[in-house]
């Protein structure tokens, strides 16, 4: 197991072994504390990661999806546009077309 050297409050190096070995009850505790909240924490962005990773995708889905849609209405809207225009003309100009 190897340590790693790091600076305590006087300037002096340690590791981190003696570094908490040289801190008080209390301060173990608040150190504790801090520890076990900044995993929930964690916890709690890898979830957020999770659930955006999968609204990522859903929202994906439903932009292609509703691009289909689009091109899906856009083709009926040209082809009743195509029937009204000939419903026009024959009822406009019926010897024309005759």
């Amino acid at each position: 197991m190897s340590f790693v050297a790091v600076g305590s409050a006087k300037g002096e190096k340690m590791t981190v072994l003696e570094l908490i070995s040289s801190w008080t009850v209390e301060e173990r505790r608040q150190h504790a504390a801090l520890i076990m909240e900044c995993l929930q924490r964690e916890l709690f962005l890898n979830d957020l990661r999770g659930r955006m990773s999968c609204a990522e995708k859903e929202l994906a889905e439903s932009l292609r999806s509703f691009s289909e849609g689009l091109d899906r209405l856009a083709r009926s809207v040209d082809q009743h546009a195509h029937q009204m225009e000939d419903l026009y003309l024959r009822l406009v100009k019926p010897k024309a077309i005759a």
